[in-house]
């Protein structure tokens, strides 16, 4: 029986701020980070502060066995990290400052940077 390989398309995207949960430094410049409660496959695999789980892996998508990888940790249900910093937090908070027809540090004098981060994350995921 064959069966549909997964892709990243499949993969659950969580939305991770890095001053909350800095970039592991274990991976390149490139690498698609999974994280998941169970051990995962990829180039690299680590574990370290829960997100999803402890599990981390990088798979790097030019490197031979990177789309076995993907595919396993998808069926895994590991969760793809996308990484988000400061800047993306305030160009949003910029942005509903002016739908709001307020100024800037008016938004971010109500608001701190971590309300303003899990705004950025709701804002993403609906």
């Amino acid at each position: 029986m064959n069966r549909q390989r997964k892709t990243l398309d499949d993969a659950t995207v969580r939305l991770v701020f890095k001053e909350w949960h800095p970039e592991p430094v274990q991976a390149e410049d490139g690498a698609i980070i999974f994280n998941a409660p169970r051990p995962l496959h990829g180039h690299e695999t680590w574990t370290g502060k829960f997100i999803s789980g402890i599990f981390y892996a990088a798979v790097y998508p030019d490197r031979e066995g990177s789309e076995t990888a993907i595919d396993e940790n998808i069926r895994l249900d590991a969760k793809r990290l996308e990484y988000f910093d400061r800047a993306d937090v305030e160009a949003h908070a910029r942005t509903l400052a002016d739908e709001y027809g307020i100024s800037f540090r008016e938004y971010s004098s109500a608001y701190s940077i971590d309300d303003m981060a899990t705004e950025y994350i709701y804002s993403r995921s609906s």
